[in-house]
């Protein structure tokens, strides 16, 4: 009936400490540990050290709860020793093996005990080992009789059901400091993020108000000139007017555009299934509708469907389609197609593809910045902002654009955004 009872016992130590383990650390777990190996085996003291890999040293983790209190006022100078310069509470180590000393007073290697300690009479060492190295020791002490088999599986199962409940909690906790760590990155990060944005929103007004206001004095004035004065200047003062004119038109557009960029890249994304074929299909027959002198023959791919913000996408397409449509313009008769091609994980890619101008794929780097162009004005007019904004775009979907192509041999425009 002992035995019976001894086991039912340790039944029930297990099954508090499961219970206990949930909402405490691991640090409290192995105290409590510590508390039922001491009931379980009528002992006055417990500890606990870990075992470091190399098993050279140990560290103390807790005492049970009644030694801390009442049995030991030692409080140790480090909780860090060497194991070839402990006492035979190591024993357990160096035998590899658990260890009871029922008779500590006869042990000849001893090293005695530090002032507060309270004294031995008899102690269980208990090691647990895992991938055949002990990883920590727990031990009791001063039972008022001589330790029994029993008491050594009572402690040894303890022993290894705390390590392995403390290992699982450590982990656990150090994932909450990681969380806890990357929320407060987040937060800081989103606030640096709305801090810029308020910057990048004040810096767009000025470009709006402050800079656009001279800018309609230059034009007012010489316009002033061209009609008020225009007797009183000659042929080339009249061609300088024209040309401040068109410069002050041209600053306009493009700070028109820099505030479209600004205005894009701000929005908030509001995803949903999109039909890229007949988005495209919409937009290539309003195109086509600005053509007067020559033709482009548009092939959309059937059922192109991705997942993004359609205000957003639609600014895509319509600058990739508008720039096919542009760069084919010294063609006759002309083709633009619109695929797609390789999925990417779970990313769709797509294209825009035609048998324009084309450009050197040396420069390819260049075409999504700001305000960067391969061709000239004179022969294909833009502001260089149009791909940047497609970049842009693209990459808030977490998807990426890039270009292919050859002077004379056309331009083929990929992007990918998550499937549909």
């Amino acid at each position: 009936m002992t035995m019976l009872r001894r086991k039912d016992e340790l039944l029930q130590a297990r099954m508090r400490l499961s219970e206990y383990a949930v909402g405490h650390s691991h640090q409290e777990l192995l105290q409590r540990t510590l508390d039922e190996a001491e009931g379980l085996t009528g002992s006055t003291i417990g500890f606990l050290h870990f075992v470091e890999h190399d098993e050279k040293f140990v560290s103390l983790q807790c005492w049970s709860t009644r030694t801390r209190s009442e049995m030991c006022r030692a409080l140790p100078e480090e909780r860090h020793y060497a194991i070839d310069r402990a006492g035979v509470w190591v024993d357990c180590v160096r035998e590899r093996r658990a260890v009871i000393h029922n008779d500590y007073a006869s042990l000849p290697h001893k090293k005695g005990l530090p002032a507060g300690h309270a004294p031995i009479v008899r102690e269980l060492l208990v090691p647990v080992s895992r991938g055949g190295c002990i990883v920590a020791i727990l031990g009791v002490g001063n039972k008022a009789t001589d330790y029994e088999g029993t008491d050594l599986e009572i402690a040894t199962e303890l022993a290894n059901m705390a390590w392995d409940i403390a290992l699982q909690k450590r982990a656990q906790e150090e994932l909450m400091r990681l969380n806890a760590e990357l929320e407060a990155r987040v937060r800081q990060r989103t606030e640096d993020l709305e801090a810029a944005n308020k910057e990048l929103e004040a810096f767009a007004y000025s470009v709006s108000h402050d800079l656009r206001a001279p800018l309609h004095g230059i034009a007012g004035l010489c316009q002033v000139l061209e009609e008020d004065h225009a007797a009183k200047l000659d042929s080339d003062a009249r061609e300088c007017l024209r040309r401040m004119r068109s410069c002050t038109d041209r600053l306009n557009v493009l700070i028109a555009e820099l505030l479209k960029l600004s205005r894009l890249t701000r929005t908030e994304l509001i995803c949903c299934e999109l039909d890229l074929s007949q988005m495209a299909a919409e937009i290539g027959a309003e195109l086509a509708t600005t053509l007067s002198d020559r033709e482009v023959s548009l092939h959309v791919g059937p059922d192109l469907r991705a997942r993004g913000d359609p205000t957003l996408i639609r600014v895509v397409l319509v600058n990739l389609l508008s720039n096919a449509f542009k760069f084919t313009a010294r063609r006759p008769r002309s083709h633009v197609d619109v695929g797609s091609g390789p999925t990417r994980g779970e990313l769709s890619v797509f294209y825009v593809r035609d048998d324009g101008a084309g450009f050197d794929p040396s420069h390819s780097g260049r075409l999504f910045r700001i305000f960067e162009r391969l061709h000239r004005p004179a022969d294909f007019p833009g502001t260089g902002v149009g791909l940047a904004t497609v970049q842009r775009i693209i990459h808030r979907h977490g998807g990426q654009v890039w270009a292919e192509g050859g002077p004379g041999l056309g331009a083929t425009f990929y992007f990918s955004l998550p499937a549909a």
